[in-house]
């Protein structure tokens, strides 16, 4: 009975072990693993200046932190391509202070993503994907609530980035 079981689970538990690496298998996935990743400045249709760029590093920098993946520094150099824009920011009252004022506001963030391969085709897409995040209104002190919105804001883009890297995680299964 023992040998009977280590014959099974050996064998498993080597493959298992050999087959951690990352890559997409089946559908309508590459057939090579992906190790270089190329990311453009998404596309902004915001009036927040620099959102894009603010954005687009976050998920550089939630791609890139396990070095499972390398950046490339143009498309033609990349395994795949992570491509969108940001297509909402809302700003919004979210409690008022008994004298009718806002005391906090909320930063709602709508992305649109697609991860193409080499040819072009589409491999992944996720649209709307909505983040948001709470951040003080300072009473009379603009620079201070701009500064706790900007604050709000990277917390929201960088789980913006988390939020993407486990949908395609989800969708590859193991990516």
């Amino acid at each position: 009975m023992q040998k009977t079981f280590l014959q099974l689970v050996l064998p498993v538990f080597l493959l298992s072990l050999v087959a951690c690496g990352y890559h997409f298998s089946g559908g309508a996935r590459p057939d090579d693993p992906i190790r270089t990743v190329f990311v453009p400045i998404l596309e902004n249709e915001t009036a927040e200046t620099g959102l894009e760029t603010r954005v687009t590093n976050d998920l550089i920098r939630e791609f890139t932190r396990e070095e499972k993946f390398r950046l490339a520094r143009s498309s033609t150099g990349a395994d795949v391509r992570l491509t969108g824009s940001i297509e909402s920011l809302l700003d919004e009252n979210a409690a008022r202070r008994s004298s009718g004022d806002s005391a906090l506001r909320r930063v709602r963030m709508v992305l649109s993503l697609e991860l193409q391969d080499e040819d072009g085709r589409v491999l992944w897409s996720g649209d709307k994907i909505t983040e948001h995040e709470t951040y003080q209104v300072v009473e009379d002190n603009l620079a201070a609530t701009q500064a706790n919105k900007s604050q709000a804001l990277s917390v929201l883009t960088a789980r913006l980035a988390i939020k993407v890297r486990h949908r395609m995680e989800a969708y590859f299964e193991g990516f």
